[in-house]
């Protein structure tokens, strides 16, 4: 796709017979270009946001059941699940300490 848009020729041939960049001043001179852009980019930052709290929510929550449950009662798998629950992350070589 990136090489295609710097095609100077209307139609795609290989090897490009040169490098413009005429075709991204058209898109960007394009309002209906640039409003698709900007919606998409809110959309993305949005998504993000949306994802990046319910994450947090759902690790605090499951955390704090977690620790309540390790704490007040026995069960089969208990220190497991303690251990689990105080590892920095699951796979190795994730965490910023591995590195």
């Amino acid at each position: 796709m990136l090489l295609g848009s710097v095609n100077p020729d209307r139609s795609a041939s290989w090897p490009p017979p040169g490098l413009t960049f005429d075709w991204w001043a058209a898109a960007w001179d394009n309002e209906g270009a640039r409003t698709a852009l900007w919606t998409s980019v809110k959309a993305g930052l949005a998504a993000t946001a949306i994802a990046l709290v319910l994450v947090l929510v759902l690790v605090l929550v499951l955390g704090t059941l977690i620790a309540f449950a390790v704490q007040r009662y026995a069960f089969f798998g208990r220190e497991a699940v303690s251990f689990a629950g105080c590892c920095r992350s699951p796979c190795p070589g994730s965490s910023p300490a591995s590195r």
